[in-house]
């Protein structure tokens, strides 16, 4: 029994982190681009040919109107979520965690298969290097880590 309330307060801990990530990355979207993109990045380091750069700019334009709804849904999830702290019932809240961690996979699994798509654009030789960038790639759009996140502006 106390074993199961440990795991229960790791998951919660688990789901509230990948809640301040994405509150972070939703904030984050309405900047500026901090450096060079994925497509600019990936053009560059692959050598992509134009019929391959617009083969891409359209699996990423694709990809970008995919996850708008997305992007919506999460939001409200966790909107709902936070809601929750005026109340009492942790069964919800449970539940909700749960809607949230499947949530997070869905976004996840569309993020590898669009770029698993990118990589079947790519030559034999393009997709050795992009096999190797890939996660560098991620590192340039994820949030810088935590211990450098500010306040959200205006606050």
């Amino acid at each position: 029994m106390k074993g199961e309330k440990f795991l229960k307060r790791i998951i919660a801990l688990l789901v509230l982190i990948n809640i301040a990530t994405l509150t972070y990355m939703w904030i984050q979207q309405d900047k500026q681009p901090r450096g060079e993109g994925a497509l600019e990045y990936l053009t560059k380091e692959l050598n992509l040919s134009e019929s391959q750069q617009q083969q891409f700019k359209t699996l990423r334009d694709e990809h970008r109107a995919s996850h708008k709804p997305l992007r919506e849904k999460g939001k409200k999830l966790h909107d709902d979520f936070f809601d929750a702290l005026k109340g009492n019932d942790s069964l919800l809240v449970e539940r909700m965690a749960d809607s949230i961690a499947a949530f997070q996979k869905v976004q996840e699994l569309s993020t590898f298969y669009h770029f698993k798509r990118i990589r079947a654009i790519c030559t034999e030789e393009q997709k050795k290097k992009f096999d190797g960038l890939i996660k560098e790639t991620m590192m340039k759009m994820a949030p810088p880590p935590s211990g450098q996140m500010g306040p959200p502006p205006g606050r």
